[in-house]
């Protein structure tokens, strides 16, 4: 029973957690504040080796809970555009995330 515990959570971790790939280290390559201040979104690259893709990854920072950080963007890219639709909404590099819950992973669209 604890062995099929262990595959499960090792294939949830495998492919969904986007935490999984680390704090990056580093400036991030971009980041925005949302209009009402509550938020600031940070993208950063998330080298992978010679056989992986670069990644962006992209941390949500609550400013009054510094603490509290989401990992809500996981994408294939080689650039990051960060426009905040309004206090809610955020686009990257196209997609619509809903803040601060929403999530985009490119490995499940």
């Amino acid at each position: 029973m604890c062995f099929l515990c262990f595959i499960i959570y090792g294939l949830y971790w495998f492919n969904y957690d986007i935490s999984r790939f680390g704090v990056p280290k580093g400036s991030p390559i971009i980041q925005k504040t949302s209009p009402n201040g509550q938020y600031n979104l940070k993208v950063y690259y998330a080298n992978g080796s010679s056989t992986a893709p670069t990644l962006l990854i992209g941390i949500l920072v609550a400013i009054k809970n510094e603490s509290k950080n989401s990992y809500i963007y996981l994408d294939k890219a080689e650039k990051a555009t960060i426009n905040w639709i309004d206090n809610n909404d955020v686009l990257i590099n196209g997609h619509k995330i809903e803040i601060p819950n929403g999530k985009f992973d490119f490995r499940h669209p």
